[in-house]
C-alpha cells in the first residue's frame, strides 16, 4: 500500500474512534509556543517522579484525568505553568490507537525514600520518647490543620500521660505536617497519568484541542515579555493550526493581544 493510501486509510479509520477528551495537559503561553512549533513532547526520560515504564529514551508528558476541573492551586501543584491558563485536551483512544509507541501509564507511587524518612521519624521518636509517634491525620481522609496543630499536640499528650514531654511537640507537629503533605501528594498523584512517547504529538485536530482559558489582562508579567518578544512569529504558528484550537473569546482576545504587540 503506497503511503498516500494508507495515511488516508488510517484518517478514515481514526475518524470511527470518538474524540473524548480522557486527559489534559496543562501549560502558559511560552509552553504553548514550543508546543505549536514542535508538538507535544514531553520530558526525556521521565520526570523526577514517573511511570516504571517509561524507559531513558522515552519521552513523558504529565497529563491529568479529565474527571473534573481543576482550580489554579491544584494546577499549581502539578507543575509550574499548568497555571498559566493553556488547557489542551487529548483525545486519549485517539492517540494511543494512531500515533505510533505511544502508551499511557499511571505514574509511580510516591518516592520510597519520602515513605523511608517518614517511617525513619517514627523509630527515633519513640527511641527518645519511650512512646509511638502519634499519627493525628487519622489517615488520608483527615486533614492535619498546622494552625490547630499544637492544641491537637497539646491535648493528646495530655490525654495520654505525657504533658510535660514539651519538646515533643515540636517532633509531633513537623512529622504530621509531612504525613499530611504525603497523603496531600497521594491525592494528587491518583489523577495523574503520563504518556510515554517515542515521538512527538503533532498540534493535530484529529489528536487534540487547545483551549484559551486566560484573558489577555490575566497574562502574567513573565509570559507578556516573551510574548511581546514572540508576537509575530506566534501570530503565524496561530494561523498555521488555527484548527486545532476552541474558537472562545479568550482565543480571539489572543489574536487582537498579539497583534497589538506587533503593531505597538
Amino acid at each position: 500500500m503506497k503511503i498516500t493510501s494508507l495515511l488516508t486509510y488510517l484518517k478514515e479509520e481514526l475518524k470511527d474512534i470518538p474524540a473524548n477528551p480522557d486527559n489534559v495537559h496543562y501549560t502558559d503561553f511560552e509552553g504553548l509556543y514550543y508546543i505549536l512549533q514542535t508538538g507535544l513532547k514531553g520530558q526525556l526520560g521521565g520526570y523526577h517522579i514517573k511511570s516504571p515504564k517509561t524507559k531513558d529514551t522515552d519521552m513523558e508528558l504529565a497529563t491529568v484525568r479529565n474527571s473534573h476541573k481543576l482550580s489554579d492551586k491544584e494546577r499549581t501543584s502539578l507543575s509550574h505553568g499548568a497555571a498559566g491558563g493553556v488547557k489542551i485536551k487529548l483525545f486519549t483512544d485517539r492517540i494511543l490507537a494512531a500515533h505510533r509507541g505511544t502508551r499511557k501509564d499511571k505514574i509511580a507511587e510516591l518516592p520510597s525514600q519520602r515513605k523511608y524518612f517518614i517511617d525513619n521519624d517514627r523509630k527515633d521518636f519513640k527511641e527518645k520518647y519511650g512512646y509511638d509517634m502519634p499519627d493525628l491525620t487519622d489517615g488520608p481522609e483527615h486533614k492535619y490543620e498546622p494552625g490547630e496543630g499544637y492544641s491537637t499536640i497539646k491535648n493528646w499528650l495530655k490525654e495520654h500521660g505525657h504533658e510535660n514531654d514539651f519538646g515533643a511537640i515540636r517532633d509531633i507537629h513537623h512529622h504530621n505536617y509531612d504525613i499530611e503533605n504525603y497523603y496531600k501528594e497521594l491525592r494528587n498523584r491518583e489523577r495523574e497519568e503520563r504518556f510515554i512517547l517515542k515521538k512527538s504529538i503533532p498540534v493535530n485536530p484529529d489528536y487534540l484541542q487547545i483551549v484559551i482559558e486566560k484573558s489577555p489582562e490575566d497574562i502574567g508579567p513573565y509570559d507578556d515579555e516573551f510574548i511581546e518578544e514572540m508576537a509575530p512569529n506566534y501570530l503565524k504558528l496561530i494561523a498555521k493550526h488555527e484548527n486545532a484550537f476552541a474558537h472562545n473569546r479568550n482565543f480571539r482576545d489572543f489574536k487582537n493581544y498579539l497583534r497589538s504587540k506587533v503593531n505597538g
